[in-house]
């Protein structure tokens, strides 16, 4: 996997050098990693906690800090969105789901795969997917020619039910 912000990590790991041995450790795992799933991750890593299907925790240095990485398995790229103390963690937003997770989760659910094979193909529990409402909104946020309104809302109520 190729690991992008490590220059997040390095000046996180000066300013707390406490990090500095576990974050070292993380950076060489994920360059040996061949993640496909979050199950992958989870093996790697006993102290990862996932967030969605494209986020996840670690605990660093003991639990002394956090970091979430958003995670492409297509693309091989584990990409540090944070990395903090417990009191800074607690101030953001982590497991926020980004445009294109949720239009991905749409257009697999238009695809004709259904909410749950949907899920499973993004490595979420169907549940997180929301209901059809939300994947109406997704369409709602880009329509285009390939995906005309009326059908995407069609085929997203046809999914949920």
């Amino acid at each position: 996997m190729r690991l992008v912000a490590a220059s997040t990590l390095i000046a996180f790991s000066t300013a707390n050098p406490a990090s500095a041995a576990a974050l070292n450790s993380f950076r060489r795992m994920v360059r040996a990693a061949d993640w496909l799933s979050m199950d992958d991750v989870r093996a790697a890593a006993s102290t990862v906690k996932v967030l969605n299907g494209e986020r996840a925790r670690f605990e660093i240095a003991g639990g002394r800090f956090r970091m979430i990485v958003a995670i492409n398995f297509a693309a091989g790229i584990v990409f540090v969105k944070f990395v903090g103390t417990h009191a800074e963690y607690d101030k953001v937003n982590a497991g926020t789901y980004t445009l294109e997770f949720k239009q991905d989760a749409a257009r697999l659910v238009e695809s004709g795969q259904g909410m749950a094979a949907a899920a499973r193909s993004l490595g979420v529990v169907e549940q997180t997917l929301g209901s059809a409402t939300r994947l109406a909104a997704v369409c709602q946020t880009q329509p285009s020619p390939l995906r005309p309104l009326p059908a995407c809302l069609l085929q997203a109520r046809v999914a949920a039910a």
